[in-house]
């Protein structure tokens, strides 16, 4: 992907974050049946085996490593 895109006269920057996915957690209700705004921090996603959960560790830290990425670029959030 990178290549192709640099083909094609596209600035890329890539980050290697497999060891912030590997380790990555995110927020979840205590449980399914409690719907008061009490949380519970999920368990890494490599020790994690429900694809819901999953789901959402993947995308929360794609969200945190995105937003990193635009800091450090000094790049306006609502342009990316």
């Amino acid at each position: 992907v990178e290549e192709a895109l640099k083909k094609l006269g596209i600035q890329v920057k890539v980050v290697n974050a497999a060891h912030w996915f590997y380790n990555g957690t995110t927020t979840l209700p205590i449980s399914e049946e409690d719907r008061t705004p009490r949380k519970r921090i999920s368990k890494t996603l490599n020790m994690t085996t429900s694809p819901e959960e999953k789901r959402k560790i993947i995308g929360d830290t794609f969200v945190k490593i995105a937003n990193e990425v635009i800091g450090e670029l000094n790049l306006k959030p609502e342009e990316v």
